[in-house]
């Protein structure tokens, strides 16, 4: 291990338990060939050292790739926040054209959704028919399948305890609270607003259909298919507003990561065998193995993309 006391004091600092550990060890000890050719700790190597390292170490195909980077950005990170002579920030400039479509297709947080959609849709003070359609985005990236969206009640969400009931699943999801208008808007109005440049005012109050659906709109409750072409139809207006190229499942699965990444913060260790079980129902026992290990990769994908940038 090259550095070692320096390493040493990093794991002693940073590191808590004793699987990430042997991890780290593992990873210094593989990069010490490089640091020995250039007689620099891998904290303090210029650009190319670090992109001729990360090629000899990860690999194209590695399925550990992404770990691997995210550790090599942490330890980075920390000699750089300890003053450690020579320590730079080249192992952030190393870029995979991947993490850019995964900044293209999914969100960070969601602060940043409620962004997207103010992007896409009328703020929910104007109380139109858009707070259905920021309503149904909410519910996906609550992690609510589309076909079940269709069928949430305005009973099933409860301010009280921030949390939606998933009664379809028997499990209860989270209500968040940049979506809480927008929540407010589809559970309690009776009306939404209309806009048409036939009526001589500005707009119109219209009824919404009678029932306790949540995504009841002015004349029926909307199908997967009028959701789609809303969607379809509203990127294609703000293509020049932003770069984000969102669906339905794509929200889902933002969210998904977000609240890994949340549970991880504390302790949790990210496991998708729930989602796989719950939401995939792939068949075999190997299938489903196949969809926890593609889960974890884009799962770490989704972590380089948004939060080690």
């Amino acid at each position: 291990m090259y550095n070692r006391n320096l390493k040493l004091r990093f794991i002693l600092e940073h590191i808590n338990d004793e699987e990430t550990i042997r991890k780290y060890q593992y990873l210094f000890n593989t990069i010490e060939p490089y640091e020995e050719r250039y007689n620099t700790d891998f904290c303090a190597m210029d650009l190319n050292a670090v992109i001729e390292l990360i090629t000899g170490i990860v690999g194209l195909r590695s399925q550990s790739k992404w770990t691997k980077l995210i550790m090599l950005r942490n330890y980075s990170k920390w000699c750089m926040a300890n003053d450690v002579p020579g320590a730079n920030d080249n192992i952030f400039k190393v870029k995979d054209a991947g993490l850019e479509k995964v900044r293209m297709f999914t969100v960070s947080s969601p602060m940043h959704l409620q962004s997207y959609l103010n992007i896409m849709y009328e703020p929910d003070e104007e109380k139109t028919t858009d707070s259905i359609y920021r309503c149904y985005l909410w519910l996906a990236y609550s992690g609510m399948l589309a076909d079940d969206a269709l069928d949430t009640k305005c009973s099933d969400v409860d301010y009280r305890n921030m949390r939606i009931m998933y009664n379809k699943k028997g499990v209860a999801i989270p209500l968040y609270t940049e979506s809480i208008q927008t929540f407010r808007n589809c559970t309690d109005l009776t009306m939404f607003k209309y806009s048409n440049a036939n009526y001589s005012e500005d707009y119109i109050w219209r009824e919404r259909v009678e029932g306790d659906l949540l995504l009841r709109g002015v004349r029926s409750v909307l199908t997967k298919e009028n959701f789609r072409v809303m969607m379809s139809r509203q990127s294609k207006i703000h293509s020049t507003d932003t770069n984000l190229k969102l669906s339905y499942s794509r929200i889902w699965l933002s969210g998904v990561f977000y609240r890994t990444e949340q549970e991880e913060r504390i302790g949790i260790k990210p496991d998708f065998n729930y989602i796989v079980k719950n939401y995939k129902n792939p068949g075999t026992a190997a299938a489903s193995k196949h969809a926890e290990r593609e889960y974890q990769e884009d799962y770490k994908r989704w972590k380089m993309a948004w939060l080690y940038n």
